[in-house]
């Protein structure tokens, strides 16, 4: 009788998480790179950090719609810039060889650091697919 029943518990858990499984999402696949400025470059107040991103798990369009830069190390704490993706590059859809929903994967943020001299910044996207910001690159700059 015990036997029997621990048989049907796992036949019904097998057919009740098989199709969870079959039908989860995948997690993001984001893509990304930070144009300018490098690591230790000397940058005005304030400057411009460019690059692209996008997330090609997303259902529609780049697949990220906000594009922060943080003092530290974290997407937490001083906010020195925001905007979203909106420019063309087609050598990203080259690179890649993606299809041209992902045309206007680049962005130019202005950032304005609070003070000259060493700074760490971090930039953070947030994927439309998660909702979340995830920090994608963390470098030094130098602030004149």
């Amino acid at each position: 009788m015990v036997k029997r029943f621990l048989i049907g518990m796992a036949v019904f858990l097998f057919f009740l998480l098989v199709p969870y499984q079959l039908t989860r999402k995948p997690d993001t696949d984001i893509l990304f790179y930070i144009d300018m400025p490098a690591t230790y470059e000397e940058v005005p107040t304030p400057f411009i950090l460019s690059g692209w991103a996008l997330d090609r798990v997303a259902e529609e369009g780049v697949g990220i719609d906000e594009i922060q830069v943080y003092e530290g190390e974290e997407c937490s704490g001083v906010l020195l810039g925001e905007g979203s993706p909106a420019i063309a590059r087609p050598d990203v859809i080259d690179s890649y060889d993606l299809d041209d929903r992902y045309m206007n994967s680049g962005f130019e943020v202005i950032v304005t650091p609070p003070a000259p001299g060493l700074m760490t910044i971090t930039t953070c996207i947030r994927s439309t697919y998660t909702e979340m910001f995830q920090a994608v690159d963390t470098r030094i700059v130098i602030v004149d």
